[in-house]
């Protein structure tokens, strides 16, 4: 995958948070290499929700390109918030047995 990256790499990369409910850690976390790749060769171009549409950098105007650093500076990729609690189960009461 990361020769793929290296040799042809996508135009577009598109990430969404959170990636899968329950998932705090950034999956790119676990492939350093390609999270290199990544942050020096892609920039934010659009946000949709928690959707947000990274474009290779080498397609940008260098116009665009620090347009682009300027709100990616003002606005957080991801908001953080405290520790969350996990929440009890809801434990639900039993249907009466029935005798016969």
């Amino acid at each position: 995958m990361l020769a793929a990256f290296a040799s042809d790499p996508p135009a577009f990369f598109v990430r969404t948070f959170p990636f899968f409910p329950g998932v705090r850690e950034d999956p790119l976390e676990q492939w350093p290499a390609l999270k290199k790749i990544f942050a020096e060769q892609y920039v934010m171009r659009k946000r949709f929700g928690k959707i947000r549409v990274y474009e290779l950098r080498s397609r940008v105007s260098p116009d665009e390109l620090e347009a682009a650093k300027r709100e990616a500076l003002t606005r957080p990729l991801l908001k953080r918030r405290g520790k969350t609690k996990a929440k009890p189960a809801k434990v639900l009461p039993k249907p009466p047995v029935k005798t016969p």
